[in-house]
């Protein structure tokens, strides 16, 4: 048992090595940009068009698999959006193989000045429980990692290799970009009813958004109204945005509106309803 544990904590502090010469010995440019023009282009793309161009479709899904090993370190980047899951790919089928006993894949946040050690295989080592990894059953050389509920500070260089016992191999990086999307009420901040009795439609769209919410909640002040409406009024729900619709509008219905998406900046509006 002691002989085991001693080769456990060796093997540790090899990995520990390995990941901390990479950090020092180029991964540091890498993060400055100094980028191969032929491994990562420098361009502005749209949004929705970025996501689409980093998840592989129709045969280019397979392809993926196919690549040649090559002894260069591979480049690619991924958009994702704050308060969603983001998946950052990583096929080892690409990478070289540091001999065949005693191998871990290993995922790391890389930044200027530090790296932090994220995963070991399928073990979270970080403390922030909102990363795992998860491997694929059909292409079990599949190691993709996982970040829930992403947030500004997410955006960055990853990498992912392969280590052994004895040497490391090349490694792909993952640069993240995020953005935020956000949710807008159309019309005027202040939204005046001229009489009781009147319509009144609040209609709420979503800016920036690469996927759809998994909910949109409306708020009157400080109470979630969705599911306890009266007087006819109701909420219909789109796929990128929501309307909250009272048919004759009470001045009891005054007050702050608030539109809160699952994955979007929330926003508000201030209901007048006049009198008689």
């Amino acid at each position: 048992m002691a002989a085991v544990y001693t080769f456990s904590v060796f093997l540790r502090l090899l990995l520990l090595v390995f990941v901390l010469q990479d950090v020092t010995g180029g991964v540091l440019n890498a993060t400055k940009g100094h980028f191969r023009r032929k491994d990562f282009e420098d361009e502005r793309f749209n949004r929705r068009e970025a996501l689409e161009k980093n998840r592989p479709h129709g045969k280019d899904a397979n392809q993926v698999q196919s690549n040649p090993v090559t002894k260069e370190d591979i480049f690619t980047e991924v958009l994702g959006q704050t308060r969603t899951r983001v998946v950052l790919h990583c096929d080892t089928n690409r990478l070289e193989t540091p001999g065949k006993d005693n191998i871990t894949v290993i995922w790391v946040k890389v930044s200027n000045d530090s790296f932090t050690i994220l995963t070991d295989g399928k073990r979270v080592v970080t403390r922030d429980k909102r990363f795992f990894v998860d491997t694929d059953r059909m292409n079990p050389n599949v190691w993709d990692l996982y970040i829930r509920y992403t947030k500004w500070e997410d955006a960055g260089m990853y990498k992912c290799q392969i280590c052994a016992a004895s040497s490391s191999g090349n490694s792909i990086f993952v640069k993240l970009n995020l953005i935020e999307a956000y949710a807008e009420i159309i019309g005027s901040a202040v939204r005046q009813v001229d009489k009781v009795g009147s319509p009144l439609r609040l209609s709420c769209e979503l800016k920036d958004s690469l996927e759809a919410p998994r909910y949109i909640y409306w708020y009157h002040e400080e109470r979630m109204i969705n599911f306890d409406l009266n007087d006819g009024a109701n909420v219909r729900q789109g796929r990128q945005g929501s309307e909250l619709i009272f048919p004759r509008a009470e001045e009891s219905h005054s007050g702050n509106y608030s539109c809160v998406p699952s994955n979007a900046r929330p926003a508000s509006v201030t209901v007048i309803v006049n009198g008689r």
